[in-house]
């Protein structure tokens, strides 16, 4: 007897083996959970690219989206001024009181070249701009110079009856009023106006 015809594919004439439909189904519902398996891959991906740039952003957004903490550093003066009172023979000035808003931030002893004592202090106004007081006993010509930025004289100031020379210095980044008086020299600076110097200055009192 002749075997019966079989096309390949197909179940042969015994039964057995899968026809030509059942293997194309299965060929498709494999692809099918392939293509499934993809997208649920690129869906996680794609969401894990989202969770990483989102917290790249938030990790870069937070430093920026804070209300910056203020960065000035103030002192209390008391003591230096008190200090340096009871350590020196000539009058030593501070503001008294201080203006209104401002706030103290340098308040040191320091000696001069010739060892006299400097008395240093600093206010920042509400501008703001920083304002100095540079005061000493010293006989050191570079005393000024230093304080001042080699400022030259470019005129005078009278602050409550007293006559203050004006130096600025080449850049004009720096204005200063000088006075010599009772033994000391007293040196106010600031790239602030003069007005701002002279508004400071009305504030200086040796009690």
């Amino acid at each position: 007897m002749e075997p019966a015809d079989q096309t390949p594919g197909t179940t042969g004439a015994d039964g057995s083996g899968p026809t030509e439909e059942q293997e194309l189904a299965s060929a498709a519902a494999q692809r099918a959970e392939r293509a499934r398996g993809r997208m649920r891959q690129s869906a996680r991906d794609m969401l894990l690219s989202m969770l990483v740039i989102g917290g790249v952003v938030v990790v870069l957004w937070l430093p920026f989206d804070r209300t910056p903490s203020d960065p000035v550093r103030t002192v209390d003066a008391t003591s230096v001024v008190e200090g340096a009172r009871a350590l020196v023979s000539w009058p030593v000035l501070a503001p008294d009181p201080v203006p209104q808003d401002w706030r103290t931030t340098v308040a040191r002893l320091d000696p001069a070249a010739d060892g006299e004592t400097v008395v240093n202090l600093g206010y920042l106004s509400p501008e703001p701009r920083f304002v100095g007081l540079s005061q000493s006993a010293t006989q050191q010509r570079s005393f000024v110079a230093e304080v001042t930025l080699s400022g030259d004289e470019v005129g005078t100031s009278t602050v409550d009856g007293a006559t203050w020379q004006r130096l600025e210095s080449d850049d004009g980044a720096r204005r200063s009023l000088v006075r010599v008086a009772d033994g000391a020299t007293y040196v106010v600076y600031s790239s602030g106006d003069w007005a701002l110097l002279e508004q400071f200055t009305a504030t200086l009192s040796a009690d």
